[in-house]
């Protein structure tokens, strides 16, 4: 259907299409969208369109409708400013209010041809400066999906080669949008809601479990260990044990490099479960400490904070809630210092004073001493968590 009204006079309309996006003629202030970050309503509109839709945003093949080849995990743009786009769609004058930033983004391959100001790349993407604004739109309801047409230079927080989206669905609540990339022969689709329905899910309650672990490194696959800032599997990995002899006779062992990075560490995270800490709260783990690393000079430091600024000879053990956005800051840390140089050792860090805590599912292994560039090595082995 298409509807054409003379002086350009909306108040009449009373289509789903318009309604949905606008809130109808009646709400002089209009409706807000933003992009659903959160990913509260990806798997609605997949369920109901029958289309490969995971994320608020992402791209398939052309005329596919779907993001078979990437859909965003909640909150993956936050590094940009995309989220701060506001898209205020008003039917009285059919006007459409974009704020934002200041900041666009959009497709490398087509953003300049379009007349955008691109002053950076990274991969496929483009940034240019991009205000908003105050455009016009119009929706034309006689094709399969109603098709939104924007004015201007107006695009939906990130531009894919022109300014035709279709509806592809749409709620009072919900709308998904999906541009065709001719150029780059790719669909983009995007999910966005309505700006008070933008909220984080709750957090999933995770159960205190006590579950031991160990490791020795002589299997094929070792515990999820994550590294940060030690060099990688060239610098970090498990080898040969370079010094065979009692304590630590086994054929394998961890090699730890602690980088010129302020905070290299070792880690590993409880994949959906909390530590039961009241029976199961000690980690043992055997240790070398090797003469060869450089212990006397002073490095460069994080800040004025850092009192230390040499390569210590200790391992600190932590403990911290993997789901705080900052888990230094409630962790319990326990350090053994002044270790012995050049020999096998097996240290045991006891947790039990901590016994009530519920929060913690990340245990952090960290050579060294942090907060200084002072680089080192040292060998870890049979590492366990358990009563």
């Amino acid at each position: 259907m298409v509807v054409s009204f003379e002086d350009s006079d909306y108040s009449l309309v009373d289509t789903p299409a318009y309604r949905n996006l606008t809130g109808g003629a009646d709400d002089a202030d209009g409706k807000t969208w933003v992009f659903d970050q959160h990913n509260n309503f990806a798997a609605e509109v997949a369920a109901a369109t029958g289309f490969a839709i995971s994320g608020h945003m992402g791209l398939g093949p052309i005329n596919s409708f779907g993001q078979s080849w990437w859909g965003a995990a909640a909150n993956d743009k936050a590094s940009w400013t995309l989220y701060s786009y506001k898209f205020t769609f008003i039917q009285n004058g059919v006007q459409l209010k974009i704020e934002n930033s200041g900041d666009g983004y959009g497709r490398k391959a087509v953003s300049s041809a379009a007349g955008f100001n691109v002053t950076g790349t990274s991969g496929d993407d483009a940034f240019f400066p991009y205000p908003g604004g105050d455009y016009t739109f119009s929706i034309d309801e006689s094709g399969t999906h109603p098709k939104l047409t924007l004015s201007g230079n107006a695009f939906m927080g990130y531009y894919c080669g022109h300014q035709e989206y279709e509806i592809v669905y749409q709620t009072e609540e919900v709308m998904a949008l999906v541009v065709h990339n001719q150029v780059e022969q790719q669909d983009w689709c995007f999910v966005f809601c309505r700006e008070d329905l933008n909220v984080p899910a709750p957090p999933i309650a995770k159960e205190l479990k006590a579950i031991p672990l160990s490791e020795d490194f002589e299997g094929d696959e070792i515990l999820a260990f994550k590294q940060e800032d030690m060099g990688g599997a060239i610098k970090s990995a498990v080898i040969g044990n370079p010094v065979p002899l009692p304590i630590n006779e086994s054929s394998k062992v961890y090699r730890y490099w602690k980088s010129t990075g302020f905070y290299s560490n070792l880690s590993f995270t409880a994949p959906d479960y909390k530590f039961d800490l009241t029976t199961q709260n000690k980690v043992r783990v055997k240790v070398f400490i090797p003469s060869f690393n450089d212990y006397t000079t002073e490095n460069a430091v994080a800040g004025d904070w850092i009192a230390n600024k040499k390569l210590l000879p200790q391992l600190a053990v932590k403990l911290q809630d993997g789901d705080h956005p900052a888990p230094w800051e409630g962790q319990t840390e326990i350090v053994k210092a002044n270790l012995e140089l050049d020999k096998w050792q097996e240290l045991e860090f006891d947790f039990s004073t901590v016994a009530n805590r519920e929060d913690y599912d990340r245990i952090v292994i960290q050579f060294g001493a942090e907060g200084h560039a002072g680089p080192g090595f040292f060998y870890l082995d049979d590492f366990e968590f358990s009563e």
